[in-house]
């Protein structure tokens, strides 16, 4: 399954409300990443913790839907080793989702 495919798979399940809350109320990348691996998502803990650190950015205002939407946004290091394989993009659409269900960030 490619990233995007996987992408596909969370946005499904982060328009549950119920399961949205918890996946974000998982402590830590690795209980995440298990718990999207129990309803048919395969991310790896990187991506996982990529994925929070978005949230983070998008809970701080540092990163907003628009800029993302612009391709306004600057990579880390990580982020840039991760492009090559496409999951930046995906991780970028998944932090597009999320800030569409920004009543869970706060």
């Amino acid at each position: 399954m490619d990233m995007i495919e996987r992408a596909d798979k969370f946005e499904a399940l982060m328009k549950n409300e119920e399961l949205a809350k918890e996946f974000f109320n998982n402590d830590s990348a690795e209980d995440a990443q298990r718990w999207l691996a129990e309803h048919g998502v395969d991310f790896t803990v990187e991506e996982v913790k990529m994925i929070a650190r978005t949230v983070a950015k998008i809970k701080s205002g540092e990163l907003t839907q628009e800029m993302i939407e612009a391709g306004d946004v600057e990579l880390s290091d990580e982020e840039l080793a991760m492009a090559s394989g496409g999951s930046v993009l995906a991780i970028l659409g998944i932090a597009a989702i999320v800030s569409g269900i920004g009543w869970l960030l706060f």
